[in-house]
């Protein structure tokens, strides 16, 4: 049922819901009066019978439109599950007219239910997706309910120590938590109180005993922090910085605090395990968060350079430890090659310069360079005669003449086969186990001479293919090398500019490593310009 669907549509609906959800209830009574299995006796329970989630959702809005809010609450507390599309929705809904407060007041108790159901940290971004804080705090005359339902659910939450965080502070966040200040009197004070501690990555606790040992422990939040929150959480804070909200000075020293604790902490390494589950080895990605990966680590790397230069070290040597493990080799499409692109001039300015991240530089372009090389690009098939490694004739009557092909495939001196067989019988039986062991594999072909004789030829195409697909990863492996400034990176990678470049298949290598082979000639000699006596030479 849609929501513009009349309203006397929706009586119907709710019969239909009840009829439903009653066959399901007696469905799962029966199952539970049934002897555990051994699944549901190890913790294991059994699928639950459920609505289609869109058909729910749809059933809540035409629920809400028609202001039939009991029977959205009696909905909610069976399904327990909203999604993002249906509380922007429910957003929409609630500031299309101007009695917000009243509209509010009709549905938040369908909300209590389900946010009742959640884990803190999507309680939080389902609160904040429904009220925005900077919406609700920029109204003329702020819907005191709605404040003071936000507000009272982020200090439930804030106070419960034992709450149920859930497995992992993802992207969407770091910006509900950077918000959470905003909902005080004094921001950031709120935030350095009510959210820093959650997201501490060690805190030191003294013993209950009174004694002088102090032990350093992990807090709660520590491996739940992933690389995209820290994103999308300094990101926010930034945000707030520059209107004023939270106060610069102290924010950059928070900033840099937690960046560096991040970095320390090694999660670093986990950004490609959050991408790269929609990327295939074309460098295709349909995943926005993917594609949009390197921008964020870039713009994290820059600020950190500029308002903290050992911070910004720290995160190249962060990135060079864990260069040579990259796995699966699609992300090197799509996170990492973009990233060396962005990083070039801050490595060719600090390798020309001989600064003291020059060796970390091309350490970490020397890795993922052969990483990119050896996994994405690999070694040209090898033209395998010896079809016996895969193919062999499993005769039963074991008779002269499948020895005879089982002894031509072995060989890898001979690539044609003729036998004379004078039964018609012998060609079809020697004929019928060629095509039962390699069916349509185009590695050995079939065909008939006068005379009786039987040709068999290696045509290797199932190599030829293995061949086919390495040349387009080597073409694909040169246009990413063209892709680069060869300047810069003949600053970065020095002598191994050439080699690295030959075993990519760029183009043009040959005539840049010239090229530096004339300059430093012609530096040896004091003549500069390459050896063109400081004249241009005439092209």
């Amino acid at each position: 049922m849609l929501p513009g669907a009349p309203k006397s549509s929706l009586q119907p609906l709710k019969e239909i819901w009840h009829r439903a959800w009653a066959k399901i209830h007696d469905r799962e009574a029966k199952e539970r009066s049934k002897p555990q299995t051994y699944t549901q006796k190890y913790g294991m329970k059994p699928a639950r019978y459920a609505f289609d989630q869109a058909a729910v959702e749809e059933a809540c809005k035409a629920a809400i439109v028609h202001d039939d809010f009991a029977f959205f609450e009696e909905i909610v507390s069976e399904h327990k599950r909203l999604s993002v599309p249906f509380l922007l929705w429910l957003r929409g809904w609630l500031v299309s007219e101007d009695d917000l407060t009243q509209r509010f007041s009709l549905v938040h108790k369908g909300l209590d239910v389900v946010l009742n159901n959640e884990d803190i940290s999507t309680k939080l971004w389902i609160v904040n997706t429904v009220a925005p804080v900077a919406f609700t705090l920029s109204q003329p005359s702020a819907p005191k309910p709605l404040l003071e339902w936000t507000k009272g659910i982020i200090g439930d939450v804030f106070a419960d120590d034992d709450g149920d965080w859930g497995a992992e502070f993802g992207l969407r966040c770091g910006p509900v938590l950077a918000d959470v200040g905003l909902y005080f009197k004094q921001p950031f004070d709120a935030l350095m109180t009510k959210v820093m501690p959650r997201l501490s990555l060690e805190c030191v606790v003294p013993p209950a005993d009174g004694s002088d040992l102090k032990k350093t422990v992990r807090s709660m939040a520590i491996g739940n922090v992933s690389c995209h929150f820290v994103f999308a959480f300094l990101s926010r804070l930034r945000e707030h910085a520059k209107l004023g909200i939270y106060p610069s000075t102290a924010v950059m020293q928070l900033h840099n605090r937690f960046a560096a604790t991040f970095l320390e902490s090694g999660k670093l390494k986990d950004v490609e395990q959050e991408c790269g589950f929609e990327c295939d080895n074309d460098g295709g990605c349909n995943d926005d968060i993917t594609i949009r990966t390197p921008d964020r680590l870039f713009e994290l790397f820059t600020l950190l350079t500029l308002s903290s230069p050992p911070i910004g070290e720290l995160f190249i040597n962060s990135l060079n430890k864990f260069a040579q493990d990259i796995r699966p080799t699609s992300n090197l499409h799509v996170i990492w090659i973009p990233l060396l692109r962005l990083l070039l001039p801050y490595a060719s300015s600090e390798c020309s310069s001989n600064g003291p991240q020059k060796d970390v530089y091309q350490s970490l372009y020397s890795k993922l360079f052969t990483v990119y090389e050896k996994d994405f690009v690999g070694e040209r098939p090898p033209r395998d005669v010896h079809l016996r490694k895969r193919f062999e004739l499993r005769c039963l009557h074991v008779c002269t003449q499948c020895r005879e092909v089982n002894d031509f495939l072995k060989d890898g001196t001979r690539e044609v086969l003729e036998m004379r067989l004078s039964s018609k019988t012998r060609r079809k039986h020697v004929r019928s186990e060629i095509g039962r062991v390699m069916p349509g594999s185009g590695d050995l072909t079939c065909s008939s001479r006068p005379q009786n004789v039987l040709v068999l030829r290696k045509q290797f195409g199932m190599h030829d293919a293995w061949v086919k697909r390495w040349e387009l990863r080597r073409e694909r492996a040169g246009a990413m090398w063209e892709s680069f400034d060869k300047e810069q990176l003949v600053e970065v990678l020095g002598s191994g500019f050439a080699f690295m470049g030959k075993r990519l298949g760029g183009v043009g290598v040959v005539a840049v490593d010239q090229g530096q082979k004339r300059k430093e000639r012609g530096d040896e000699l004091g003549l500069g310009d390459g050896g063109c006596g400081g004249k241009k030479q005439r092209v």
